[in-house]
């Protein structure tokens, strides 16, 4: 028995090592022809691995630019029968590309390499150009081009209107009063009582009073011009009005040039100019006339830039002690409310007040009384 295993050893055992050779060398000649430039195979060196898993790791190792150079043969050659019967191990082959594929990787391999940027990761990206400053931009519709924004259309200011006459033609003063006296010549009218704005009341017998108006009598032409102001008898107009308060100042008696240059503050017939009122009255009670005195304390009321405050109390503080009631009503009335230094002072405005009552003045009366509240103007 043991002769036998000598002898089966001896003869079978080069044979497998014969064949084991063989298939070793059919695996690296089928390496050699599929990778020509010595890539793909195993390492140097490396031995007993079998044919088949040699086969299959140079084909999983090889570079894409490897398999770019083994391209031209688009069917890769099948491994010898020899081999694959020596080793009894069927071979992995890969898979036979198509001719569109095998271009493909052609046309990849010819691409060149890509470029690395050679700016910073963090670097800001490159904005945009910039847009040329005179560069044309879309117009709106309906706007010209290169046309500026219309802006809104300016209201024109209003003018003034122009100032109306204060000289009425005496003829024209005259018409209505002869006219309404010829037409009620044949009625009776009676005297009536009548009061304007500051409280003052006059009994005025309408006949009497417009003859003597025609006749150019002072407190005649005063109350026709009260008539036509505020409508008493007559049809309310305010430029005639005007023209006869102005016709009466223009005698030159101080209590109409008062009572003229307080309509033109008020602004009757025109508006409000309390500068043509100051120069109507200055050089009045600059001479000593005692009712424009009064009234240059109300164009300080009404415009303090135009005057002092001192020089208007001084004139009315005179004209008070010169006995006017008027005069001393408007001082009372300062001294119940008071001015920046001037205090207020119950016992000088009691004191007053009561002096202007004494001489009947209407509206000093009536406060005493307790009839009406303080007329705030004189």
């Amino acid at each position: 028995m043991h002769a036998f295993v000598a002898l089966v050893g001896h003869f079978i055992a080069p044979a497998l090592a014969f064949l084991i050779v063989f298939a070793i060398g059919g695996s690296k000649a089928m390496a050699a022809k599929k990778a020509p430039s010595g890539k793909g195979s195993g390492k140097p060196g490396q031995k007993g691995s079998s044919s088949g898993e040699g086969a299959i790791k140079s084909e999983s190792a090889a570079t894409p630019a490897d398999k770019a150079e083994a391209a031209p043969s688009n069917i890769k050659p099948a491994p010898s029968d020899a081999a694959a019967e020596s080793s009894g191990k069927a071979i992995d082959q890969p898979a036979p590309k198509a001719p569109g594929q095998a271009a493909e990787i052609e046309a990849k391999a010819e691409e060149p390499p890509v470029k690395l940027s050679d700016e910073p990761k963090d670097a800001a990206p490159a904005s945009a150009p910039d847009k040329p400053v005179d560069a044309a931009q879309p117009e709106a519709p309906g706007e010209p081009t290169g046309a500026t924004p219309a802006s809104a259309p300016e209201e024109p200011e209003e003018e003034a209107p122009p100032e109306i006459s204060e000289d009425v033609p005496l003829d024209q003063l005259e018409l209505d009063l002869r006219d309404y006296l010829f037409d009620t010549r044949s009625k009776q009218i009676n005297p009536r009582t009548f009061r304007d704005e500051t409280g003052v009341s006059w009994r005025i017998d309408p006949k009497p009073t417009m003859i003597g108006a025609l006749e150019g009598q002072v407190n005649c032409m005063l109350h026709v011009a009260r008539m036509f102001q505020h409508g008493w008898l007559l049809n309310p107009d305010s430029q005639l009005a005007m023209g006869w308060f102005k016709r009466a100042a223009d005698t030159g008696d101080p209590e109409a040039v008062s009572e003229y240059a307080r309509k033109v503050l008020s602004g009757l017939l025109n508006p409000k100019n309390p500068r043509r009122a100051l120069e109507i009255l200055l050089a009045r009670a600059e001479a000593g006339e005692v009712p424009p005195m009064a009234d240059i304390w109300l164009i300080y009321k009404e415009d303090d830039t135009l005057v002092e405050r001192k020089v208007a109390f001084g004139f009315l503080k005179k004209a008070a002690e010169a006995g006017y009631p008027r005069a001393q009503h408007a001082l009372s009335l300062v001294y119940l409310g008071g001015d920046p230094g001037i205090p207020k002072s119950p016992s000088l405005r009691q004191a007053w007040l009561s002096r202007a009552a004494k001489q009947g003045y209407q509206p000093a009366v009536l406060e005493t009384k307790g009839i009406s509240q303080p007329f705030r103007r004189p």
